[in-house]
């Protein structure tokens, strides 16, 4: 009987398998969308002003403004961001690993195009030379 009640528990743990985060306020794709948006605003911020202010005026005006242009409530977004670190951490960790990857290319095609901007070394001395030829050239003339 004991052999039975056992096989039975397991049966039950392993059909059960991994929960899904649903009836959330905001689906996965748009969960991350907003998380990712909400990582460049307050990067910006810190930036200009060094730390986050959860309390500042500023800083509350603009994520407002964020909650706005992604059509969804400042609510939504919090009862989301709560059940996923609750609920299902590991979903939450998939999703700011797929954050931090986008960061990361962004990071790579920035600093690509940098590279293509500001020119290399050797392309500014033939530069330098005709500079020096020429004001060599001056000082002879006088």
């Amino acid at each position: 009987m004991k052999k039975l009640i056992v096989i039975l528990l397991f049966g039950i743990i392993g059909c059960k398998g991994k929960q899904q985060p649903k009836d959330l306020p905001l689906g996965p794709e748009q969960f991350e969308q907003v998380l990712m948006d909400i990582h460049r605003l307050e990067s910006n911020y810190t930036s200009e002003f060094f730390r986050i202010d959860s309390l500042s005026p500023t800083l509350n005006k603009q994520y407002d403004s964020l909650f706005k242009a992604n059509g969804i409530q400042r609510e939504q977004f919090y009862q989301t961001f709560t059940a996923y670190s609750l609920q299902f951490p590991e979903d939450l960790d998939t999703i700011y690993q797929h954050i931090l990857d986008e960061f990361e290319h962004e990071r790579d095609s920035l600093r690509a195009q940098q590279r293509k901007i500001i020119p290399k070394k050797d392309s500014i001395q033939p530069i330098n030379k005709q500079l020096e030829l020429r004001q060599l050239n001056e000082k002879q003339k006088q």
